[in-house]
C-alpha cells in the first residue's frame, strides 16, 4: 500500500486490496477534483513491482476474475 501510495499522480481516496494465493491486486479511487478516476494494480511481490492494469472513470468493482 505504501508502494502505491508513493508512486500515484493523485492523492488516494478509497483502495481495496485483494490477495490471490500470493499475488496481490489493488483497486484504487484516486482524489481528483470533478473526476472519479480508478484503477486497478497488480504487485508483483517477488520483484516488488506494481503494474497498472486498467484505468476507469466513475465505475465501481464488484469483482475480478483471475487467470
Amino acid at each position: 500500500m505504501q508502494k502505491l501510495a508513493d508512486e500515484a499522480e493523485h492523492d488516494l481516496s478509497r483502495m481495496t486490496v485483494i490477495s490471490d494465493d500470493g499475488s496481490y491486486y489493488a483497486f484504487v479511487k484516486y482524489n481528483v477534483n470533478w473526476q472519479n478516476l480508478c484503477a486497478l494494480y497488480r504487485y508483483d511481490g517477488s520483484e516488488g513491482k506494481l503494474t497498472e492494469v486498467c484505468r476507469w472513470d466513475n465505475v465501481e468493482m464488484t469483482g475480478i476474475a483471475l487467470d
